[in-house]
């Protein structure tokens, strides 16, 4: 292969491994937050269940743990009586939501499954949204019709609850998920046997491949790892925005949503570009220190 094949296939690798299998990921997990504000959205509308409800429906339920029967149903005091929760196979959502950023959390809900808890004490806080249908004289939340009832386990008043989970229900940066570390370890051994094949014929070949290798930490080192601080602070301020966006169109106060929510996208891709920008003065020294010392003629 020549110079150019091998930089050629290392550029391609680094592609994938480094921006197509992360990116991926990152919409999976930005499309997955979002239903799930849409399920808080759709919730908010349903009516509350009251004591004497009985007929079968969309609710929604602010209640605490009574009791567990079987394995999978939880019996919550809504206030004014008993009200089942089928867990079985439906993910639940903790949110601690207390502290000094209990107004504004940053850290999104944490999804799990029933059998991975180990035990919750008698009076922890539930909120539910879902299909619920009388079962031997009471009223049970069950999966209906291929839709899981939203189940949120918080700390605090119930009070503002909704609008704390819609401002923190976002991944912090979305670009780190399941297929990221994977992928980066892959794309590292990928140019590392990329080198090693050109390093004898195509040794410029190779010292591209093993500064492509070192992407991943090279926005930790000066002098880019400026860019790499203010793409955190502008990411963080789109993400700010975002939030305030959705919080304010579930209180109603839609024009305040469309002027915050303007333009995050714009705000995003700026992060980004500085991100890049840094990256790329960081491998354009990495790629200058090995050209006079390990690749040095």
């Amino acid at each position: 292969m020549t110079v150019l094949q091998y930089a050629i296939l290392a550029t391609l690798t680094a592609l994938f491994f480094y921006l197509i299998l992360p990116g991926a990921g990152a919409l999976w997990v930005r499309r997955r937050w979002r239903r799930f504000r849409q399920a808080l959205f759709r919730g908010a509308s349903f009516p509350l269940l009251l004591s004497d409800t009985s007929r079968e429906g969309w609710y929604q339920l602010f209640g605490r743990l009574e009791s567990l029967q079987g394995e999978d149903l939880l019996w919550l005091d809504s206030g004014a009586g008993s009200v089942g929760v089928c867990v079985e196979d439906v993910p639940l959502f903790l949110f601690p939501g207390r502290g000094r950023s209990a107004r504004r959390p940053t850290e999104p809900p944490r999804p799990v499954f029933w059998h991975e808890m180990l035990a919750l004490a008698e009076g922890t806080r539930f909120y539910v949204a879902g299909m619920a249908r009388q079962e031997s004289g009471q009223m049970v939340f069950r999966q209906r019709r291929g839709v899981f009832p939203l189940i949120i386990i918080h700390e605090g008043p119930p009070q503002g609850l909704l609008k704390r989970v819609i401002w923190a229900g976002r991944q912090r940066n979305e670009y780190w998920n399941a297929l990221t570390p994977g992928a980066l370890t892959g794309g590292f051994l990928a140019q590392l046997l990329i080198a090693l094949a050109a390093l004898a014929t195509a040794p410029g070949a190779a010292l591209f491949a093993i500064v492509l290798a070192l992407l991943p930490v090279t926005p930790l080192l000066p002098p880019g790892a400026g860019g790499y601080y203010l793409y955190r602070k502008i990411w963080g301020e789109a993400r700010r925005r975002r939030a305030i966006r959705d919080a304010s169109r579930f209180c109603g106060f839609h024009r305040v949503s469309a002027r915050v929510g303007a333009r995050v996208w714009l705000r995003e891709l700026t992060a980004l570009g500085i991100l890049a920008l840094g990256m790329g003065i960081n491998s354009a020294v990495i790629a200058l220190v090995l050209a006079m010392t390990l690749f040095a003629p």
